[in-house]
């Protein structure tokens, strides 16, 4: 199976730690170039059509998806059912060598594979499609955000691209994760439990630096909240309780019909 990581040009140290992983694995991969949001014009701010649910994507962040997008290419070309992508700032656990070498061990129904976690809780499957002492396979029924580790069949990589040329709806994450974005019926989502890879950030470990550099703009300013009146943080704070209260039965249904919990690393 093909490992693809995406990288930027200007960051070089990051290619050295993930070809170390690699290293370790006993495995190859393949570089594929990021686009770099610096280097692109105002004009891609246009893919994302204008939308109600989506902030709107800055150029990095349209960038990471035009990476990605070149890598669904690259494996969809490809003769390998599978490919894996990989982003450069990831961590790999050691049982991520079987999942790596080679596609034999995944079900035909499963098209796109999570394999790594962004630590948060999610909604899985109860049934298991794929099961082992070390491992197994859910459907992911929520949102799992980071495309730091998946693997991707090369007739999904086909339906990816045809469902992002001439748009893209919100980050590419969402987009391929999240279960509540709108996709046809044999556009399903399936996690890895537990995860083999982990993006750095999320490790106590890890270098500072491994922060994502596709997705935050270079000089990126926080933005300031203005200052509400004792009103005005009332009517936040009665709307807020309204929202939530909204959202508890269907959270509370999803519940009972799946699994909410943290994927492990490991």
């Amino acid at each position: 199976m093909r490992c693809l990581v995406i990288n930027l040009d200007r960051s070089p140290e990051r290619l050295i730690h993930i070809g170390s992983q690699f290293s370790t694995l006993g495995l190859n991969f393949e570089r594929v170039a990021a686009v770099d949001g610096r280097e692109l014009d105002d004009a891609v701010l246009a893919m994302q059509p204008a939308s109600k649910q989506w902030k709107r994507m800055n150029k990095a962040e349209i960038a990471c998806f035009m990476s990605h997008r070149s890598c669904w290419a690259i494996i969809a070309e490809g003769n390998d059912a599978y490919g894996a992508v990989i982003e450069d700032d990831v961590f790999f656990s050691p049982s991520a060598t079987h999942a790596l070498s080679s596609s034999d061990w995944i079900p035909a129904e499963v098209g796109l594979l999570k394999i790594e976690t962004f630590r948060q809780k999610v909604f899985l499957s109860r049934a298991r499609v794929l099961a082992d002492a070390a491992r197994s396979i859910h459907a992911l029924r929520g949102c799992h955000v980071g495309t730091g580790g998946y693997v991707i069949s090369r007739n999904y990589a086909k339906r990816l691209l045809e469902l992002s040329e001439a748009a893209f709806p919100c980050p590419v994450d969402h987009f391929m994760f999240d279960d509540e974005v709108p996709r046809p019926e044999d556009c399903r989502i399936h996690q890895l439990y537990p995860a083999v890879c982990i993006q750095g950030m999320l490790l106590d470990s890890a270098d500072p630096a491994h922060g994502s550099t596709i997705r935050k703009p270079a000089g990126a300013t926080v933005r300031v909240k203005p200052k509400l009146r004792i009103h005005q943080k009332l009517w936040r704070e009665c709307k807020r309780l309204s929202l939530q209260a909204a959202a508890l039965p269907p959270f509370l249904f999803r519940s009972i019909r799946y699994r909410w919990t943290a994927v492990p690393f490991g």
